[in-house]
């Protein structure tokens, strides 16, 4: 395949030294538009052997390693074992003979590792596709060091270092090859087990065929996390446990223009702050944004602050496994409100001191406690500093004319759900639901119409069976705590009662439920369920 060629001769003047045009050199071929934050990159050279002057100076080298570094990649100095008998037949000699021809850290500002290890037997093969001469290639694992997966654009494997991918893996590489044909590239996080696997295909084309490369490393051991903490999906899936965003809409003004305000934002780069009550559709709006961007052939992200403890932010803000290393993704954290003081801190500095904002989307949402949210001093950062795009989702209290239209929609869903046929709600019982204060709006609502529907008793909803609902809901609300305690019961019984008061009296906030209550967060979300 015919590539372009950049080259310069070695002439130097008095405004350009040799190395100055080296660096001229790499920014003219594209190097500076390689996105190498926190990336491992290999240098490739010579370092000659003992006594011999045919190769180049460690300052060349010096100079491609600053390059890397000043755009946040990790260099390393790099070569492969001889198969002559010499001074680089091993790793131990060969950095020996680097060492003398003058390739040290000092000089060269990186490290030096040896690809394919002590004795040269740590290799990799790969497919030279359309070779003639050379079927395969045999790389040193240092620059292999990841599961490669070769698929032609009919979907079909045509090489594979992974001799152990689950069947589920194996399926979404099959289903992404067309997408990774048509767009060229492909990045992609996976929860599996108890670690996260990192995706990233590319196209490559070899004599007139296409062929579909995907890199597959396993990003980190996420054992401490529970399940919900670190979610990944793609554009064509959907959240789980989630409802499409037609039904968080209406016709009201406060809902239209944030659904509006959402379409704008949607083909920005710029961070997004979504804030809202409980049940207003945050996590959704969220995912229509990154759904419509640019970014949607990339996985989305789903962070959930509430359930970060101190180890999960280390391994956020300090891992080199962390997704927020990545690139092309699009991070949503959700209840950001949860998180302490002390993480608000070194969130706040991460974001100040790393290129995350620059290289992924990010989306914050808040979630509004007593119809405002938290002004604390992170919130503050995003909103005065960052200058987030700021999209507000009004409660249904704000919009009870949107109400009959949400109910249509829940009963049509409630009767494909259930196999049922209701048509509606009388009069009198649409007024009851409009006039009723939904604490968890439009999932309240939802939750409360599919209960309707699978007791009806005729095609229409009645007023008398709403008021029935609405009247058990309240029996079973929590009492006041100068009510008492029934102790005739199992203590597993009390405790989740007294735990569910608390967390009631904090306005289902899980920090400060959990401080009063002096547990951890990890522990209150256990009791919650």
């Amino acid at each position: 395949m015919a590539s372009k060629v950049y080259f310069a001769d070695l002439r130097a003047d008095m405004h350009e030294n040799l190395q100055q045009k080296l660096t001229r050199l790499m920014k003219t071929a594209g190097m500076g538009d390689i996105d190498f934050q926190d990336k491992f990159v290999a240098i490739k050279l010579h370092f000659g052997e003992p006594g011999n002057l045919a190769f180049l100076r460690p300052n060349w080298a010096r100079t491609v390693a600053d390059f890397v570094k000043e755009r946040g990649g990790k260099p390393f100095l790099t070569d492969c074992n001889t198969l002559y008998v010499g001074g680089r037949k091993n790793a131990l000699d060969h950095m020996d003979s680097a060492m003398l021809n003058g390739f040290n850290p000092m000089t060269t500002g990186c490290q030096i590792i040896i690809a394919d290890g002590l004795k040269g037997s740590d290799e990799v093969e790969v497919p030279v596709a359309g070779g003639e001469y050379v079927k395969n290639a045999k790389i040193g694992r240092a620059l292999m060091d990841a599961d490669i997966v070769i698929y032609t654009s009919g979907g079909q494997q045509y090489y594979s270092t992974a001799s152990d991918l689950p069947q589920e893996i194996q399926l979404l590489l099959r289903q992404k090859v067309s997408n990774v044909i048509a767009q060229g590239s492909l990045k992609l996080i996976r929860n599996l087990g108890s670690t996260m696997l990192s995706i990233k295909g590319r196209l490559l084309q070899s004599d007139g065929e296409d062929y579909c490369v995907y890199i597959l490393s396993q990003m980190a051991n996420t054992a401490v996390f529970d399940k919900y903490t670190i979610r990944c999906f793609s554009a064509d899936e959907d959240l789980q446990d989630s409802k499409p965003i037609e039904f968080y809409l209406g016709s009201s003004e406060e809902i239209s223009a944030a659904h509006a305000a959402c379409q704008r934002y949607a083909a920005m780069n710029a961070p997004v702050l979504i804030e809202g009550e409980r049940g207003t559709g945050k996590d959704r709006f969220a995912h229509y944004l990154y759904s419509h961007s640019k970014f949607k052939q990339n996985s989305f992200v789903v962070i959930d602050a509430s359930l970060l403890d101190k180890k999960g932010w280390d391994f956020l803000l300090k891992s080199d496994s962390s997704p927020l290393t990545d690139s092309g993704l699009t991070i949503s954290f959700i209840r950001m409100q949860a998180i302490p003081p002390e993480q608000q801190k070194e969130f706040r500095l991460y974001l100040k001191n790393s290129r995350v904002m620059q290289t992924n989307r990010l989306i914050f949402s808040y979630t509004e406690e007593n119809g405002t949210v938290p002004q604390d001093e992170l919130y503050l950062y995003l909103t005065e500093t960052v200058h987030c795009l700021q999209l507000r989702l009004p409660p249904l209290s704000q919009r009870p004319e949107d109400i009959p239209t949400l109910v249509g929609l829940y009963i049509n869903a409630a009767n494909v759900r259930n196999g049922t046929r209701v048509i509606g709600l009388t009069h009198g019982a649409m007024l009851t639901l409009q006039n009723r204060v939904w604490p968890r709006n439009a999932d309240q609502l939802y939750q409360a119409i599919g209960e309707l529907v699978i007791n009806a008793k005729s095609s229409y909803i009645s007023e008398e069976q709403v008021l029935a609902l609405l009247n058990r809901e309240k029996r079973q609300t929590p009492a006041a705590p100068e009510s008492g305690l029934d102790l005739n019961r199992p203590l597993e019984e009390i405790i989740h009662e007294v735990v569910m008061r608390v967390y009631e009296e904090e306005n289902m906030n899980q920090t400060h439920t959990a401080k009063r209550l002096g547990i951890s967060r990890s522990t209150l979300w256990r009791m919650l369920k």
